[in-house]
């Protein structure tokens, strides 16, 4: 797999808050996340994400990219043998915020593109991807968000994240 359009999707994404932080509505963020795949040993994700609030379009409502990849991949056991596959997202969601002091209950839906390597094979597919969490904002310009993600959607394996990420508004 060519990783050159993934890093490069990578930091689109990364540098969208950063491009942007002059302007009103923009945040980004950072987290992990535990990785659960069918069949598998669990694994640990990173996650980075950027977006944009559209409160002039409707209160709540937010647009934002995520990039996930696996940093400790999960694992099949193969003949007895550990077999580690990594997996690689990027998701675009609208997000919907509603408040509920002193906590925001949330939801997204999207579309992401997921890759999955092991070996020096392989393979990628993109689709339907939803999620909810909750939000606790510990200051005005920093807040945590817990979530539950369903990354990937497939009739032989689903690739499902759990976790934090700390974002900061601009």
């Amino acid at each position: 797999m060519k990783k050159q359009p993934v890093w490069g999707l990578f930091a689109l994404v990364a540098a969208l808050p950063a491009a942007a932080s002059a302007s009103e509505g923009f945040y980004g963020g950072a987290g992990l996340a535990l990785q659960m795949v069918d069949y598998a040993d669990d694994g640990i994700a990173l996650t980075a994400r950027g977006g944009k609030r559209l409160d002039e379009v409707a209160p709540h409502l937010s647009v934002e990219g995520e990039f996930t990849y696996s940093l400790v991949p999960p694992s099949y056991d193969v003949l007895g043998n550990d077999v580690e596959v990594t997996y690689t997202s990027l998701g675009g969601y609208a997000r919907y915020s509603y408040p509920v002091d002193p906590i925001t209950l949330e939801g997204r839906i999207g579309l992401a593109y997921v890759s999955a390597e092991v070996d020096g094979y392989s393979d990628s597919e993109v689709g339907l991807s939803f999620g909810a969490g909750v939000g606790y904002d510990i200051s005005r310009e920093l807040r945590a968000v817990a979530e539950y993600t369903r990354v990937h959607d497939d009739v032989v394996i689903d690739l499902d994240h759990l976790g934090v990420t700390v974002e900061y508004a601009f």
